[in-house]
């Protein structure tokens, strides 16, 4: 029983977010076809243009290519397996010659001898797994090869990796706007939050006084008891820990209506 366009979506993000060889098995049981985030090749291909596909797909929010897939003639796929693994290095030396430094990818090797799923048994299948890093993006090519061109704008659309166009262009530079904003935003919060700690360090909740006149000075000192603590009057009234609870319930607030309007706006 295959799975819906929502349980691919669901089987691919899990097994994107923490790739193991179980959630790849459940990608591959199904016969799932492609799509923009989502490759299959059924055998290794030349380092150019396995470059380019792993660009266009860094410029297009990430995804997966498996090696070991057949595409047969009625549009669907089928898990033959690798003879052998590529070696992770040498493939990552092939692709350093196009692929830039701060492209942020993976190379994974699972292989199925013990499985409950016949199709899979005794199969070895590679993956390259592109992380989104929109902060970083776009991403061109360093050099020119037999399938990619240097300094080219390629992204992953209708399941190909082709010369982005004009408009998604526009969206990956909105992307890595929206991307920086939220770091620098992040990062300006932290920041504050430390100055604002650093600044209630400078300030005791408590200052000391002298509690005895000088005529009984001598057995306070022996006593060690010659002042005492008192609240300071110019110590903030909430503390730290109490200011920091309650932006945490506000940002709750915050998140919680925010769900609560996209609920109401969902027909």
């Amino acid at each position: 029983m295959s799975l819906s366009i929502g349980g691919i979506r669901e089987a691919f993000a899990s097994f994107f977010e923490d790739p193991d060889r179980i959630k790849l098995r459940n990608i591959l049981k199904d016969n799932l076809g492609e799509f923009n985030h989502l490759d299959y090749k059924e055998s290794p291909i030349e380092s150019s243009k396995l470059a380019k596909n792993i660009i266009a797909m860094a410029n297009s929010k990430g995804g997966i290519i498996v090696f070991g897939v057949k595409e047969l003639d009625d549009n669907t796929y089928e898990p033959v397996g690798l003879e052998n693994f590529e070696d992770k290095t040498n493939v990552r030396q092939k692709l350093s010659k196009y692929v830039p430094e701060n492209l942020n990818y993976e190379i994974l090797d699972f292989a199925y001898n013990e499985t409950e799923y016949d199709i899979l048994k005794g199969k070895k299948f590679q993956v390259v797994l592109i992380r989104d890093t929109p902060q970083n993006i776009p991403f061109l090519p360093i050099n020119s090869g037999e399938d990619v061109q240097r300094n080219r704008i390629y992204y992953r659309g209708n399941v190909n990796a082709d010369e982005a166009t004009y408009e998604q262009i526009q969206e990956i530079l909105a992307r890595r706007t929206t991307a920086i904003s939220g770091i620098t935003s992040k990062e300006t919060f932290k920041n504050d939050l430390f100055q604002l700690k650093e600044l209630y360090a400078q300030i005791s909740p408590n200052h000391s006084i002298l509690r005895h006149c000088f005529g009984s000075l001598l057995g306070d000192i022996i006593s060690k008891d010659l002042y005492e603590s008192e609240p300071n009057p110019h110590y903030p009234e909430e503390s730290f820990d109490e200011f920091i609870s309650k932006m945490i319930a506000r940002k709750k607030s915050v998140i919680e209506s925010a769900v609560m309007n996209c609920d109401q706006r969902r027909p």
